[in-house]
């Protein structure tokens, strides 16, 4: 009997040691991967690049072999030998990975909450590639390595928290007018955060009427010191702006090292100012687009920024009703003082286009009686009739006509008539000597009347 109780006993305590060696092995093999500093609202994603296999190695994924760089520990080692990985480490296993095919997925994809958090729980032991997207910011990869060594130098799973870190989508672009004129110069101001984790990073202008930019220097500021950067201009085919030209400023030397093969993440979270002027080369208006990629991404955030101008018609007409060809003016933008405006005239599409530093003022109607003037900006203007066509005369009340300010282009219209001229006989014509006969028939009689009534007195 006592033999049976000491070999129940001696089970009960097998299966005990065994259900704590469950318990022990279960907690071994359960990671926990926390991301932080994310948008509320990032989307996260978690795949697999190795695990620990069966007999305790480090087995990577097929997809990440090539590139996935694997330090060996010696057994008796407390942590596994993690090294940091490099720019180009970094960037390998994130074109690796969206080459590849059949890339386990250990866990669903989680959702940033309130505090900028996502947490996945119930990992093996293993590495982690780890994606995160949101509509207000760009993240670089991150790389999460989620094993440990117990005493016994065995690997185990670990929690780890990882700061994700990236950029915000957070571009800016100013100018400091947008209802021009034909000819203005204009300054620009484009204001980025800068990213981290970045191997490259570049900043975009889209430009439509504007001058070239190709070759034009520009200033750059961060951290309180100012820099001096290039426009190269790049191919804009196919870009979703309409716009007529694209450049690029390269800034990738201030966010990652090639000869170490490092990021400078000392510049990081610094708000870069680019500062440039452009001038507007078209009555239409113009506009500008800005937006920025990191690394091989997408680019992103593109602000717009529009101008406008404004333009004015007028037409000329007699009192008779007819349109009149020939007719000259000035135009004349009141202030202080009043300035009468040069233009140039664009056959093409017969219209006076406003010339800032021209020295053509004369505007001549054309054959509908017609003067468009183009290019103009806000402000009062004042139409003055030099020369009337033959028949009629200069009108000398004119109305002036204003251009308002909006945001879109804004075109004003005014009619100027002139009255005809009251026709008298030409020297020398038929009229002329009728009048001069029966004059002459007149005073003839008047002086035979005179003579006759003399000699009867």
């Amino acid at each position: 009997m006592k033999k049976i109780k000491k070999i129940i006993a001696l089970a009960l305590a097998t299966v005990m040691m065994m259900a704590m060696s469950i318990v022990s092995f279960a907690a071994d093999t359960q990671a926990k991967v926390t991301v932080t500093n994310l948008t509320k609202d990032a989307t996260v994603n978690i795949y697999t690049v190795a695990t620990i296999g069966d007999n305790n190695t480090l087995e990577v994924a097929d997809w990440a072999k090539a590139v996935y760089p694997v330090e060996k520990a010696d057994s008796t080692a407390t942590d596994v030998v993690v090294t940091e990985m490099t720019a180009s480490q970094v960037t390998a296993l994130k074109n690796a990975f969206d080459s590849g095919v059949d890339i386990e997925l250990p866990a669903p994809p989680q959702t940033a909450d309130a505090s900028g958090k996502v947490e996945f729980t119930g990992l093996k032991a293993g590495v982690y590639l780890i994606i995160a997207s949101g509509s207000n910011a760009t993240y670089s990869p991150m790389v999460a390595v989620a094993i440990s060594r117990n005493d016994k130098g065995e690997y185990v799973a670990a929690d780890v928290s990882i700061k994700a870190k990236g950029s915000g989508n957070d571009l800016t672009k100013e100018t400091d007018d947008t209802f021009v004129y034909m000819g203005q110069e204009l300054p620009f101001e484009i204001t980025k955060e800068i990213p981290s984790n970045a191997k490259s990073f570049f900043v975009y202008d889209y430009t439509k009427n504007l001058s070239d930019l190709n070759g034009v220097e520009v200033n750059v500021n961060y951290g309180g010191e100012d820099h001096k950067y290039t426009f190269t201009e790049v191919d804009a085919t196919g870009n979703q702006f309409g716009a007529d030209h694209k450049y690029m400023l390269d800034f990738t030397d201030i966010v990652y090292d090639v000869a170490t093969d490092t990021f400078i993440n000392d510049n990081a979270g610094k708000t870069i100012t680019i500062t440039y002027k452009a001038t507007v080369i078209d009555p239409n208006g113009f506009e500008n687009t800005g937006s920025y990629k990191v690394n091989d991404g997408d680019e992103w955030n593109p602000p717009k920024v529009k101008g406008f101008e404004g333009d004015i018609t007028l037409y000329k007409k007699g009192t008779d009703g007819n349109k009149l060809e020939g007719a000259k003016f000035t135009l004349t933008k009141k202030g202080n003082p009043d300035k009468v405006l040069a233009f140039k005239y664009d056959d093409a599409k017969q219209v006076y286009v406003y010339d800032k530093d021209g020295t053509n003022t004369e505007l001549v109607t054309n054959a509908d009686g017609v003067i468009k003037t183009v290019g103009l900006d806000e402000g009062v203007y004042q139409f003055t009739e030099t020369e009337a066509p033959a028949g009629y005369s200069i009108n000398e009340e004119i109305d002036a006509v204003e251009i308002t300010p909006a945001d879109s282009s804004v075109s004003q219209e005014i009619e100027v008539t002139d009255s005809t001229l009251i026709k008298l006989p030409f020297t020398g014509g038929t009229g002329t000597t009728i009048f001069t006969v029966l004059g002459v028939a007149i005073m003839a009689i008047a002086a035979a009347l005179y003579f006759a009534t003399k000699k009867r007195a």
